[in-house]
Parts: C-alpha cells; sequence; structure tokens
C-alpha cells in the first residue's frame, strides 16, 4: 500500500533518480549535479539527529517522492530552526505530498529548541500559490518570497 515511511539506504538509488527528474524540472535544470556529493547528504541525513529524509512510497514500497529536512541553529542562537532542503514527488502520488510535510512539521516539533520551521517554494515546479496557500493552512503564514538571477 502506498504511503510515507522514513527514507533508508537502500532506497538511495531511488532517491536519486527522484532528484535527477526534480532538478530537469526545476530552475535548476542544467546544472550539472555532483552525485556523490547528493549520495553523501542524504546518508548524512539519515543518519543524523538534525536531518531526516521522508519518502511517499508506492504499493511495492519503491520511492515515489521525498523530503530532505534538516534542523539547525540560528545562525545568531542556539535555538533552532527546521526547513526542508528539498521536495518533491512524482505525478501520482503528490496527493501524499501534504501528509509528507505534515510528518516533517511532527519530526521537527519533537526536536528540543525549536523556535521556526521554514519551508520554500523554490524549485519553480507546480502552483506555488496552491502550495503557499496550503503551508498557510497549516499554520505557515508568507514571510518575504524568493528572488533568483541565473547566470
Amino acid at each position: 500500500m502506498s504511503g510515507i515511511r522514513l527514507g533508508d539506504i537502500p532506497d538511495m538509488n531511488a532517491i536519486c533518480d527522484l532528484a535527477a527528474e526534480l532538478l530537469d524540472q526545476s530552475v535548476y535544470a542544467g546544472i550539472k549535479p555532483d552525485q556523490e556529493k547528493f549520495r553523501l547528504l542524504v546518508a548524512n541525513l539519515m543518519g543524523h539527529k538534525q536531518g531526516t529524509v521522508l519518502v511517499i512510497v508506492d504499493d511495492e514500497d519503491r520511492p515515489q517522492g521525498f523530503l530532505l529536512g534538516i534542523l539547525e541553529e540560528l545562525f545568531f542562537s542556539r535555538k533552532r530552526m527546521a526547513t526542508d532542503l528539498a521536495i518533491y514527488v512524482r505525478e501520482g502520488y503528490r496527493h501524499l505530498a501534504p501528509s509528507m510535510v505534515k510528518q516533517f512539521i511532527a519530526w521537527a516539533e519533537s526536536k528540543p529548541r525549536l523556535v521556526l520551521i521554514t519551508l520554500g517554494i523554490s524549485s519553480g515546479i507546480g502552483d506555488p500559490d496552491r502550495v503557499g496557500k496550503f503551508y498557510e493552512d497549516i499554520g505557515l503564514p508568507a514571510v518575504g518570497g524568493i528572488h533568483m538571477k541565473r547566470y
């Protein structure tokens, strides 16, 4: 049965494939990824108390989406914030994305010294207004925006 679970090392190849799809569809298209760097990041998030990797899986337990999340100290304080590094879900499984985000928020809220949760809409994939409304509906109001210059 499709659902959401923690990602683990056996999911690494599927997560890398999903990340390649994300890059191809996003504002990052055309920027050559470093697979080794990405794999190391994902492995570190999987094995670290300050990071999490959630995956959306299909009926055969194959990843069809992921959320890479971290918890880090604010640059000016010992208090911490949780944020996403990347979220991507394939067509046909996007209805599970809100549950995955809520699971990330629950994970973050269980951590000591948490004072902020921030989620971005910066990939250029999908409808940012719809995603923004969802974030607002679950208690994350909009603050600022993303502006980008590409070289």
